[in-house]
C-alpha cells in the first residue's frame, strides 16, 4: 500500500527534463542587463566625448572659451599638435595664459560673450 501512494505522487514532483533551467535561461538575463548598461551609460558617455572632440577640433582664434578651472578668455593661439592652447584673460594688461586643451570646458556663443563682459565690469 505504501508503494502505490509513493507511485501517485512521484510524478507531480517529477522535474522536466531533469535539469531545471538551462544554461541559455540564466544567460539571458545577464544579456539583457548588459545592453540597458551599454545603452543608457556607455553610448551616451560616447557620444558626448566625441562632441567634446569635434568642439576641441574646431577651436579658433577669437573664440571665447571657458576653462575648467573657470577662467574666461579669447583663444589667441591653438596648438593641436601639442595640445594646448592661449588664451588671453585680461583685454587691459593684454595679460595671457597657456592651457591644455582638455581644460577648455566649453566654447562661449556671442550672446554668452556679451554676458561675462558685462559681469566683468
Amino acid at each position: 500500500m505504501k508503494f502505490a501512494a509513493v507511485a501517485l505522487i512521484s510524478p507531480l514532483f517529477a522535474q522536466d527534463g531533469g535539469g531545471g533551467a538551462g544554461p541559455m535561461q540564466m544567460a539571458l538575463p545577464l544579456v539583457m542587463i548588459g545592453l540597458l548598461f551599454f545603452f543608457m551609460i556607455i553610448r551616451p558617455q560616447q557620444r558626448e566625448q566625441r562632441q567634446r572632440d569635434d568642439m576641441l577640433k574646431q577651436l579658433k582664434k577669437n573664440d571665447r572659451v571657458w576653462t575648467s578651472g573657470g577662467v574666461f578668455g579669447i583663444v589667441t593661439n591653438v596648438k593641436p599638435e601639442s595640445g594646448e592652447a592661449t588664451i588671453r584673460i585680461d583685454e587691459k594688461n593684454d595679460t595671457t595664459m597657456r592651457v591644455r586643451l582638455s581644460a577648455i570646458s566649453q566654447v562661449l556663443a556671442e550672446g554668452d560673450a556679451a554676458e561675462t563682459k558685462t559681469e566683468s565690469k
